[in-house]
């Protein structure tokens, strides 16, 4: 997978990545399954459709959907 190079190469240079377009729990998965805990930005519509900026700062703050996606 060509994404899977991309994340490997950015951790061999130590660049931090953010994951875009993770739209299915076995996307997310599969990058947890290839590259264990994922310490990542990761965004897509498996977490949240697009979202006004109140909207998205009201979601952030819920310590259950950051506990969600750092798990």
């Amino acid at each position: 997978m060509i994404v899977d190079g991309i994340i490997s190469m950015a951790n061999k240079l130590d660049i931090k990545v953010t994951i875009e377009g993770v739209e299915t729990e076995e996307q997310l998965h599969h990058l947890r399954a290839e590259f264990g805990h994922i310490p990542y930005s990761i965004q897509g519509f498996y977490f949240s459709k697009p979202l006004k900026a109140i909207e998205a700062t009201a979601l952030l703050k819920k310590k259950d959907y950051i506990m969600g996606v750092t798990n």
